[in-house]
């Protein structure tokens, strides 16, 4: 059995910084979830909250202070521009509009890191959620001492 790895962006952004419809989102990604029998799906996107995590059997929230987001999002971004690397849609972060847009990754994430912080813990205990684990990390080091404990086996099933 193999793994199958979604990235929401990639149905997310189409070519433009242009964000799909909701509801060719979710179709997208209904589609991938009925096609896969084991998957792990990066991001979180609040109309898709309702499909995606009554499925999974593990929820993790990278849960990082402001500060170590920031940085991480400001030089991701960075090196994005330098390199021009194309993104979900064929797209490229410019500098521009990482630093002068209000479609600014970095003013997002300061618009919205504490509301995250506050409203995850009260959504992660809702009972449509109540199957999956939830693992919450604080810092990398503890995300990276959770990962030095799970391994893929020879048939590639994921093992703790």
């Amino acid at each position: 059995m193999s793994i199958s790895h979604l990235e929401l962006d990639t149905y997310h952004w189409s070519a433009n910084w242009t964000e799909v419809s909701d509801e060719e989102f979710k179709k997208k990604v209904h589609g991938f979830l009925a096609a896969n029998d084991s998957w792990i799906i990066d991001g979180n996107y609040s109309q898709l909250r309702e499909t995606i995590w009554p499925q999974a059997d593990t929820i993790i929230w990278l849960n990082y202070p402001f500060i170590l987001t920031f940085y991480r999002s400001l030089k991701r971004s960075i090196k994005r521009i330098i390199l021009k690397e194309k993104l979900f849609g064929g797209n490229v972060e410019t500098f521009k509009r990482t630093f002068f847009s209000k479609d600014s990754i970095l003013l997002w994430v300061i618009k919205t890191h504490g509301q995250r912080r506050t409203g995850y813990p009260k959504i992660l205990l809702k009972e449509e959620f109540a199957n999956a684990d939830k693992l919450i990390f604080k810092t990398p080091n503890q995300a990276k001492a959770y990962l030095s404990q799970i391994s893929i086996s020879k048939d590639k099933n994921l093992t703790r």
